[in-house]
């Protein structure tokens, strides 16, 4: 912001930041097949430093600062125009100063989500704006006022709960194996407003060399749902120090959110301990025998996890899980569905001239 003081003579400037509340109205087709949406800035606070010491800016009770995000093409939410007219306050304390403006600063945006996280929005036209005293709003201008652009900051990182679990297996008709060397990470969480990845790194036996146990674990949004969610997770324990039958008590990780897949582990900056939990984990996926785990968790750190805008998730109430072994997910979700439309949906089976089998076959030489 440049602040043009007149009297006494003195132009001054400022980088501002701070909290701001925008409500926002509910979408609607004024007519020209385009949703647009209305918005309000109802609160700001902006706080800087200049050479005449702290600068505020705020917005005036009336006129109000209003501002609308509008479709470019019928149908597409996304890329969207978005402006705000505001209608600053400045203040410098140290001087005693304050001016009102009467006429509202247009900024203008073409954003890509809503909340529009890290859009920049540029003031058009670029002119100064005249700040009169609030107390004599009559009186001639006592300064003046440009703001080259605005952006809005990014939301600050949900908090995350970490769970660590040491696993005990269970098979078909089997006892029990107790404190396996399979470990579980369960993150709860509220879900961010676009896609995020966590990163957690252990340190291996207490030695402080770091293991990247969770790559890259997806945290998807849920959209019209702002309830903390559970994203799990399974790693080798055994990389980390973990001797089968032998209970690990903590373990001491770093966790990191980041918006883009990592292709290397982070360094991690400080451990934090946790306790680790017991768990079962009912390996059942096919009549006859457990899932035998061979050790060892494959190379996630060149899957990519990236999914195109905009995401929508359901949920399906009901729904049962059988845990699969390796190389058993898609007959386990086909059981799954099957299963679901049994029990919801009064399904009994597959026609039978439509059931199948299938063997293992060795390959002619």
């Amino acid at each position: 912001m440049i602040l043009n003081i007149y009297s006494p003579p003195h132009m001054t400037s400022a980088i501002l930041s701070g909290p701001t509340s925008i409500q926002r109205g509910a979408p609607y087709d004024p007519g020209d097949g385009m949703v647009q949406i209305e918005t309000e800035i109802v609160s700001m606070n902006l706080t800087g430093f200049s050479d005449m010491g702290m600068m505020t800016a705020s917005t005036i009770p009336m006129p109000q600062s209003l501002g609308l995000i509008k479709q470019q093409a019928s149908g597409n939410d996304y890329p969207a125009e978005s402006f705000f007219d505001i209608f600053y306050r400045i203040e410098l304390p140290s001087v005693g100063f304050q001016g009102e403006a009467k006429f509202p600063t247009h900024h203008e945006s073409t954003i890509n989500q809503i909340p529009p996280y890290g859009s920049i929005y540029v003031t058009n036209p670029l002119q100064p704006v005249p700040l009169f005293d609030p107390l004599n709003p009559t009186d001639p201008p006592i300064g003046e006022l440009i703001v080259q652009f605005i952006r809005v900051g990014q939301p600050p990182a949900p908090p995350i709960e970490i769970e660590i679990i040491q696993l005990d297996l269970q098979g078909a008709g089997m006892p029990i194996l107790q404190n396996s060397t399979l470990g579980r990470v369960q993150l709860t969480m509220t879900p961010p407003e676009s896609l995020k990845y966590v990163n957690i790194v252990a340190d291996s036996a207490g030695s402080g060399v770091p293991k990247w146990i969770a790559q890259n674990l997806p945290i998807i949004p849920y959209y019209l749902d702002s309830i903390p969610h559970c994203f799990k997770t399974i790693f080798d324990f055994a990389t980390i120090g973990a001797v089968q039958g032998i209970p690990v008590s903590a373990i001491n990780i770093e966790a990191t959110l980041s918006d883009i897949p990592l292709t290397a582990m982070p360094s991690p900056m400080s451990w934090t301990t946790y306790a680790v939990g017991d768990g079962l984990y009912s390996a059942e996926g096919r009549p006859g025998g457990p899932y035998v785990f061979s050790g060892g968790i494959g190379d996630m750190t060149l899957l990519d996890f990236t999914i195109p805008y905009p995401i929508r998730v359901e949920c399906r109430p009901g729904m049962p899980n059988v845990e699969a072994g390796t190389n058993e997910c898609a007959p386990a979700a086909a059981a799954n569905s099957f299963a679901w439309l049994a029990s919801g949906e009064g399904f009994s089976g597959m026609p039978q001239s439509r059931r199948f089998s299938t063997a293992l076959k060795t390959p002619a030489i």
